[in-house]
């Protein structure tokens, strides 16, 4: 981040790979499910990408599948990946855009909270995200409108893992887990 001429930029590394929304793409074009323990390595991965950011004070505010690159293959054993595009991490201003995607998040990602007070988000704001990106990899639609347990339809979905979604889907920030540990 800096300033020529007074005029602001931002610069990002460029990371090759494949973002975690076209991979999943892939596996459900292949009628291929995520196995559990391929799925909890990605998010264990995004947590400790995401443990760093909010140690050092930053709340990511549009974490999802688009803005997570795999640098190879996803296996149970391990994953590298990047978490991109901290643009609006550090956004100071709400704007009216935050329903479109471009202001303050991505609606179905998007943290509740987000929508009515953006500047006030908390760590619990991204791991509603990841909460959202977890559901998704594992029953392959977004948590809107209805709640089916993961593991009610996949029998290497352990019952424990219902509980921590829904707890990181809640409405509500405070019922939410307030770090990732």
């Amino acid at each position: 981040v800096g300033a020529v001429n007074g005029q602001p930029y931002v610069t990002m590394e460029y990371v090759e790979g494949t973002s975690l929304r076209q991979w999943q793409r892939a596996m459900m074009q292949k009628q291929k499910d995520i196995s559990y323990n391929v799925a909890a390595r990605i998010v264990y991965e995004i947590l400790e990408g995401l443990e760093a950011a909010h140690k050092a004070g930053v709340v990511h505010r549009d974490l999802k599948p688009e803005n997570i690159i795999l640098l190879d293959e996803p296996s149970a054993e391990g994953v590298s990946l990047r978490i991109l595009d901290f643009g609006i991490a550090r956004a100071t201003k709400a704007t009216t855009q935050a329903d479109t995607g471009t202001g303050l998040g991505t609606p179905g990602y998007m943290a509740p909270e987000q929508r009515t007070n953006p500047d006030m988000v908390t760590p619990a704001a991204d791991l509603f995200s990841v909460s959202v990106i977890f559901y998704e990899l594992l029953v392959e639609v977004l948590p809107q409108g209805h709640w089916q347990a993961p593991s009610g339809g996949r029998s290497d979905v352990p019952p424990a893992i219902d509980a921590l979604i829904e707890s990181g889907l809640s409405l509500r920030p405070s019922n939410r887990p307030q770090s990732v540990a």
